[in-house]
């Protein structure tokens, strides 16, 4: 389940998780169920709180917490803003039995969305407050009342003018800070609450539905989140995937063929992984099927004729 390519995986693994300890604490107290399998479940349940904190049952820390062996305590937080923008598990029930965790989930999430969408959204505008005013004179020489020039270190100001020009700086430096801070509200008021609202007042839909094709669905009320998700669903769950490209790889690399180049090596990959999709892709443009590279589905019937012309075949040939 968590191993696939063409459906979303990462929002599985909190209930996968939940429901494998669930079952190995009732094989655990299960009276019916032998000492060998209580046994077992037992030792595997003690692994699974090796990798729980504190209390053994909160499953969100919005820090990343690196346990024995530089595992992940519980999980890492992306795992579950994936899973709370999974419409089918938006409640994320019964995985996570404390409200207070859910709408801590939900806070995170949201942080996340109205980042993503300052850093997309919104171009950022840098004034330079100095331009026009009080720099413009930064190359000027003093005057002294003779009308003499005068070094700036051995002008009476220098010390007053330096400090002057640091709260200036300072000051600056606040004001960048305080529209940065204004700016995220105003994305997130503009942009990100509205559809984070709509988002969280929709129903669940049945959990056979694709996700995918559910925010797709919608992308038009929510384009800002929905773009927001895509990233987060594409997330694979496991690393099987990445396994199997080096499966390939090792096919197509081989020692007889060893001094192919990166480019073309990926680009082999690439064809090899996405052959079937971009062959999709073609026979809906063309509007007819292919069933060899030149040959299409209506011309099979001819092709097997030349075939047999050509080679000189014939039934009594398919007989012997």
């Amino acid at each position: 389940m968590l191993e696939g390519e063409k459906y979303t995986t990462l929002s599985f693994v909190p209930y996968a998780l939940w429901k494998i300890r669930s079952q190995l604490s009732r094989y655990v107290n299960d009276e019916n169920v032998t000492e060998s399998t209580k046994h077992l479940a037992r030792k595997m349940l003690v692994d699974f709180t090796d990798k729980l904190y504190e209390d053994l049952q909160r499953m969100f820390y919005e820090e990343v917490i690196i346990g024995r062996m530089n595992r992940y305590i519980s999980l890492h937080p992306i795992v579950l803003a994936a899973t709370a923008l999974d419409p089918r598990m938006k409640k994320l029930e019964p995985f996570i039995a404390s409200e207070q965790e859910r709408d801590d989930v939900w806070e995170y999430t949201k942080q996340l969305f109205v980042e993503h969408v300052t850093v997309i959204n919104i171009t950022t505008v840098n004034v330079d407050h100095a331009e026009g005013g009080m720099n413009n004179h930064e190359n000027e020489k003093d005057i002294n009342p003779e009308g003499q020039q005068v070094d700036n270190y051995t002008n009476f100001f220098s010390e007053l003018e330096a400090h002057s020009t640091m709260q200036h700086e300072q000051l600056q430096n606040e004001n960048d800070n305080g529209n940065e801070r204004r700016r995220q509200r105003q994305v997130e008021l503009i942009c990100a609450a509205p559809e984070w609202s709509l988002y969280k007042q929709m129903n669940a839909p049945n959990f056979r539905t694709d996700p995918l094709k559910w925010w797709n669905d919608n992308k038009f009320q929510m384009p800002n989140l929905c773009r927001f998700v895509f990233k987060l669903l594409s997330i694979p769950a496991t690393s099987a995937s990445s396994e199997r490209l080096w499966s390939i790889a090792a096919r197509i690399f081989v020692k007889d063929r060893a001094r192919l180049s990166s480019e073309l090596v990926s680009s082999l990959m690439f064809v090899k992984e996405n052959g079937a999709i971009l062959k999709k892709h073609i026979e809906e443009i063309e509007g007819r099927k292919r069933v060899l590279p030149t040959i299409y589905e209506e011309d099979m019937d001819n092709y097997i004729k030349e075939l047999i012309n050509q080679y000189g075949l014939n039934d009594e040939d398919d007989d012997n």
